[in-house]
């Protein structure tokens, strides 16, 4: 019996050593693998799992500091002169190549620790994706040597000030390029975009000093701005596929226009957009004929911001629906009032709505959020009289939005007999969070 129970004693503790140990048995290439997913600060703790584990994380090349890292789970937030010495320390005890350098609201503000972080990663040769997105800062200005990555293919910047030297020759290699509450110019951006021959997705989030934009990128697919901007043009486009656009006029009482065929331009491959501007028109020859100068073949999918106690606002979304043959889906968001723009015909309606047009004839679903005007009334019931396949109809509305407009639409004559018309309350200020968060994703276009 004591020879059994010593036996007994002796397999647990082979056991538990081996399953201690089993780490030291994997391959470099596995461990390597492992470490790469891992943040860096727990990247860092692996030498102590085992002899072989040991100092294996000097040769990631991802170096990922975000703000996870820059709290303790005993000190709390992390001061940034103590944030800057990890870094250096990590810099300093690495070795090998990098592809994925990160700094992402880990420092409140720039220094000049991150110049030499930058210029240390830009000698490697190596680097592919490099993201620097500091917490509220926006003074930072980004080195020079940035310009010097030329294998870079995603590019995020964030809180900094970003100006190119007259050397920069672009990026040949980048796909991605998201910048949020940069302090740069429209020359810049349009420069940035411009050598960057390859890329496929421009994000600009909240970006300073914009004036006029002119987006010249012949390979560019998806495309999202939102921000202070006077105006905005697609250049040369032909492969867009998404746009959203939320920008507002600087100033707080704007008087320039956003012409929609003007920005639109000649956006042959575009499928899905999202517009909100406050002043959303024509220009004179649009308005008599009532559409667009070209066709969007391949348009399904429209999003619009309208002041409905505008006409010339609803005219160019009638405009733009005219010109999209083949959409499918339409969402519309009631704007706040503005008081620049009430410009309300009394018998807007009268004459769009006596006769069909059958001019929507493949659109199945509309998704409106009204405030409860008159003009929101004849817009939905022009809907219902063209769209000859309509399956969905559904409007959310506030408090504005009376039982007696409820009984009128359910009255409208409908051209889709398999039509289903339901209603629901906005809560709060839902109107406004549906369209931001729509905008904050990018669509479901794929790349």
């Amino acid at each position: 019996m004591e020879e059994m129970s010593s036996n007994l004693e002796y397999n647990k503790k082979t056991c538990s050593v081996e399953n201690l140990d089993r780490f030291s048995y994997l391959q470099n290439e596995l461990i390597d693998e492992i470490i790469k997913h891992l943040p860096i600060r727990d990247a860092v703790k692996t030498s102590l799992l085992s002899r072989s584990w040991k100092y294996r994380w000097r040769s990631t090349p991802n170096l990922i500091f975000d703000a996870a890292a820059s709290i303790n789970s005993k000190k709390g937030i992390i001061e940034d002169t103590e944030l800057v010495t990890i870094v250096n320390n990590v810099l300093l005890l690495h070795e090998g190549m990098v592809s994925n350098f990160t700094i992402y609201k880990y420092l409140e503000g720039g220094c000049s620790d991150v110049d030499k972080w930058i210029a240390f990663v830009s000698l490697k040769n190596t680097l592919t994706h490099l993201v620097l997105v500091l917490k509220r800062s926006d003074s930072y200005l980004v080195p020079t040597c940035l310009c010097t990555c030329q294998n870079l293919h995603e590019l995020k910047l964030g809180g900094c000030e970003l100006r190119l030297s007259s050397q920069f020759n672009g990026f040949s290699r980048l796909n991605f390029l998201k910048l949020t509450g940069v302090n740069i110019t429209s020359g810049t951006i349009e420069s940035l975009v411009m050598k960057s021959p390859l890329l496929l997705c421009l994000k600009i989030w909240k970006c300073k000093s914009l004036t006029s934009l002119n987006i010249n990128s012949p390979n560019l697919r998806k495309f999202v701005i939102k921000g202070a901007c006077e105006s905005l043009k697609f250049q040369n486009t032909p492969k867009l596929v998404y746009a959203g656009i939320r920008i507002w006029p600087p100033g707080l009482f704007p008087s320039t226009s956003f012409r929609l065929e003007e920005a639109l331009g000649r956006l042959d491959e575009i499928q899905q957009i999202f517009i909100d501007y406050p002043f959303t028109e024509l220009s004179p020859i649009n308005t008599v004929r009532e559409g667009l100068q070209g066709t969007y073949s391949h348009l399904k999918s429209i999003t619009l911001c309208v002041n409905f106690e505008d006409s010339k606002q609803i005219l160019a979304v009638l405009c733009l629906c005219r010109s999209a043959p083949y959409l499918k889906e339409l969402d519309i968001f009631a704007a706040r009032n503005r008081k620049n723009a009430l410009l309300y015909e009394e018998d807007f309606w009268t004459e769009r709505s006596q006769e069909a047009e059958n001019i929507f004839t493949h659109l199945k679903f509309v998704r409106a959020r009204f405030k409860g005007v008159q003009h929101e009334l004849g817009f939905v019931q022009f809907i219902l009289l063209n769209s000859l396949v309509l399956e969905n109809l559904t409007i959310k509305w506030s408090k504005f939005f009376t039982d007696d407009y409820i009984d009128k639409i359910l009255q409208f004559k409908r051209a889709s007999p398999e039509v289903k018309v339901t209603f629901s309350r906005l809560v709060h200020d839902e109107l406004y969070e549906n369209s931001i968060e729509y905008i904050s994703t990018i669509g479901s276009v794929k790349l």
